[in-house]
């Protein structure tokens, strides 16, 4: 996460970081190939905290991009 930390710092030295994680998520895509429902709704609640919380952007890892995703525009509608 510091390579991140060190990003946010360069172009956005404002901002307040916080890390919320399930390190399970990238091996588990690995190991299936893509992203399950299960997986993704997994990805939604993270996500969802994380706006719970007060968060105003998301920098995340690459699980939500790509297809499956895009096919699930409904499942982001709470980020607005």
């Amino acid at each position: 996460m510091e390579p991140i930390a060190a990003a946010f710092a360069a172009g956005w030295p404002t901002a307040e970081l916080a890390n919320i994680l399930d390190d399970s998520l990238a091996p588990d895509r690995a190991r299936d190939g893509e992203i399950s429902d299960a997986m993704f709704a997994r990805f939604a609640s993270l996500s969802r905290y994380a706006v719970d919380i007060g968060a105003d952007a998301i920098c995340s890892h690459a699980l939500p991009s790509g297809p499956p995703s895009l096919a699930r525009p409904h499942a982001w509608t709470f980020l607005s």
